[in-house]
């Protein structure tokens, strides 16, 4: 993405050659091609390109001055990137302001402040679904992490450079063992946290520290210099085919399920540095391939391309969706096509303009004001327009009684979207990697009598404040104990965010039981989860299953789980699901506040939607499992109203409850509950 030749390697086509492979692959993966379900792989071998040509740069200059000018240096790539960066995302901003629904604009200003100031990918850490799952609208800067990633790298690497130098020259020994041996060092001890941060937390793809050594094995091959191998043709052949390969094998083995970066990002990695190395013996018929015209064209457009094919295709996406269309691969491959024109354009009008420009190269002051400029105007633009941006209340629910304040606002659709669930503590919510079971999760009255225990995922947990609030009232004790994306009921699961097995849900169901279990019993056991499980399932051996094995599989799950509970609890309850709007509620109630019921959905096909989840639950289910469905009391009328008659938003998204919503069943959950667990207030005492 980043580049100019090293001043002592001179020119090398071949790596623009191999910057064009990187970028073919990347822009593949993100436009959808299933054979390159791996193209992800082309940012790693942008990561050790801009190693080996940075340092590079830095080593050529100390021996060739005996210094390095730090100055010069970050003049040299402001020149470089800044102008571009700039450009993108003040374009970025104003399109992507103009045709997200509101609610969507302060995000997509704080992406873009995030970018502009370069730690997009720290932003994006723990926000984001998987990279590797992402879709282009949920942020239309989130390519800016890899970028953010290699500027933080250019704000350290040159100070360990001049360092590494000054303590060779104070002891009197060569300056490149020494930088090989502080980077070396830096880039094993970040490989040895990637593999290791990998397996355990999804966001370890964004980790500046987790990249590191990518960029280190380009600074390796840098600091080898004149002193990497001139191989003869055939070894040089072999060596260049075999690293294009690696990349490629890479892009087209790898997917979504792949843990990565880690050691499997070592393939890519290796297969660059083999073609780096092979490339430097200037033999080869893939040397020659990678230096042709088209190919050298396409890597000196690789930066900018990068930075507008994304964009492209998120805002053709939400244009589309404004039209009232999904987006569809043609659509898609417009897209790309235009951002491809749109790169070469800012690549002649504007990068090499200003890179080349000689006022700013014989002024580094100059160079360096421009880019505090530049960097601080996207900033001032997003700043004035979240400051701008009003914040409309949705109006109540029409047909609201006359002794209702049907006029009162009591939520902005913003207010709602952050509406979520007050826990305990934050262990009383597992997180994805996590498996807290606290016995400090009391709600209710926490001397209360008798106890309920809710179980499940983020659907059971927007069920706690009605709980919680109906307990308090009655005098009942309430554990609760949820964990995102982890359904109670015994089956196998594959969870995307961590794309992998979720070992994590299995581990926190045994703690569950066991600590139902020290209660000494629970006088009723909640269980609630969401849909979406057919997706997760994997059969025994890690493999994904048909749905009517998942059926038969969850029937077994749910006969397990129901015997577990019913041996330590005096009734256990099997919550339904709620109703799944048709979109998010309060990005629909953004467009047009004043008119909460055109956000209204139709019931039909929105109720119980894994219908052979469901009544496999009951197949298995023993008489002693009650059923308690909730549906008529979140939507009391089909098409279902999303806003309550005093005003009061429901959803949050388009399925998770509001919790001022949530609160305001509690007396309707109580009732049932206590319906079904036959005087539930008095179960303990018989």
């Amino acid at each position: 993405m980043t580049g100019g030749a090293s001043v002592r390697l001179g020119y090398r086509p071949d790596i623009d050659g191999l910057r064009a492979v990187s970028i073919l692959l990347v822009v593949g993966f993100h436009a959808g091609f299933d054979a390159l379900a791996g193209g992800y792989v082309g940012v790693d071998v942008f990561f050790v390109i801009s190693g080996f040509l940075i340092t590079s740069l830095l080593i050529a200059e100390q021996e060739r001055t005996s210094r390095i000018s730090l100055r010069d240096f970050y003049a040299r790539r402001a020149r470089r990137l800044l102008p571009l960066a700039f450009l993108t995302i003040l374009c970025t901003l104003v399109a992507g302001y103009a045709l997200a629904v509101p609610l969507r604009r302060s995000e997509l200003i704080r992406d873009a402040i995030a970018s502009s100031l370069y730690f997009a990918n720290w932003r994006f850490a723990g926000q984001s679904v998987a990279y590797s799952d992402s879709e282009v609208t949920e942020s239309l800067f989130l390519h800016f992490w890899s970028l953010s990633v290699e500027e933080q790298f250019y704000a350290v690497w040159p100070l360990l450079v001049v360092g590494a130098v000054a303590v060779a020259r104070k002891r009197g020994w060569g300056a490149r063992p020494v930088l090989g041996f502080a980077i070396g060092g830096v880039s094993a001890m970040s490989l040895a946290v990637s593999v290791i941060a990998s397996y355990h937390s999804p966001d370890a793809y964004y980790f500046t520290h987790t990249r590191i050594w990518e960029l280190g094995v380009g600074a390796g091959l840098a600091i080898a210099g004149q002193r990497m191998p001139i191989l003869r043709r055939g070894p040089a052949e072999a060596l260049a085919a075999a690293g294009l390969g690696m990349i490629v094998a890479a892009a087209l083995v790898y997917d979504d399920t792949t843990v990565f970066p880690g050691y499997t990002a070592l393939l890519p990695v290796l297969g660059c540095a083999a073609v780096i190395v092979a490339g430097h013996s200037q033999r080869g018929l893939i040397r020659r391939l990678l230096g042709a015209s088209p190919m050298t064209y396409i890597g000196r457009l690789s930066y900018a391309w990068y930075l507008w094919h994304w964009p492209a295709v998120g805002l053709a996406a939400l244009a589309a969706r404004r039209l009232g269309y999904e987006p569809n691969p043609t659509l898609v491959l417009g897209a790309v096509a235009v951002s491809f024109g749109a790169a070469a354009a800012s690549h002649h009008l504007v990068e090499q303009p200003i890179r080349h420009s000689q006022g700013l190269a014989r002024r580094p002051s100059r160079a360096l004001a421009m880019a505090a400029c530049l960097t601080t105007l996207p900033v001032f633009v997003g700043v004035t327009l979240d400051a701008t941006r009003p914040e409309t209340a949705v109006a109540a629910a029409e047909g609201a009684s006359a002794g209702e304040a049907s006029s009162t606002v009591a939520m902005t659709p913003e207010e709602a979207a952050a509406d979520e669930v007050t826990m305990q503590a934050p262990e009383c919510h597992s997180r994805f990697p996590e498996v807290d079971v606290s016995p400090d999760c009391l709600y209710g009255d926490p001397d209360g009598d008798p106890t309920v225990v809710l179980v499940g995922d983020s659907h059971a947990q927007h069920w706690l404040p009605a709980l919680d609030a109906g307990a308090r009232s009655r005098g009942w004790r309430v554990l609760a104990w949820t964990k995102s994306s982890c359904t109670p009921i015994d089956v196998p699961l594959r969870n995307d965010r961590l794309e992998r097995e979720y070992r994590e849900c299995y581990e926190w169901r045994e703690r569950v039981h066991e600590a139902v279990a020290s209660l000494g019993g629970a006088d009723v056991v909640v269980v609630a989860d969401s849909y979406r499980y057919t997706e997760m399932m994997i059969g025994p051996d890690g493999e994904s299953v048909e749905p009517a094995r998942a059926a038969e599989l969850w029937k077994e799950g749910a006969a397990r789980t129901f015997e577990a509970y019913e041996d330590t609890a005096g009734v256990v309850v099997l919550l339904r699901d709620t109703p799944w709007a048709h979109r998010s509620i309060p990005e629909c109630l953004s467009e047009d506040p004043s008119t909460p019921g055109r956000c209204s959905f139709s019931l039909d096909g929105r109720i119980h939607l894994d219908e052979a989840f469901v009544g496999a639950e009951l197949e298995a289910a023993p008489a002693s499992v009650e059923v308690v469905d909730m549906t008529d009391a979140v939507c009391e009328t089909d098409p279902c109203q999303v806003v309550t008659s005093e005003g009061v938003i429901k959803y949050r998204d388009s399925h998770h409850l509001t919790q001022t919503f949530s609160r305001r069943l509690a007396d309707a959950l109580m009732e049932r509950l206590e319906d079904v667990a036959g005087a539930a207030a008095t179960v303990r005492g018989g």
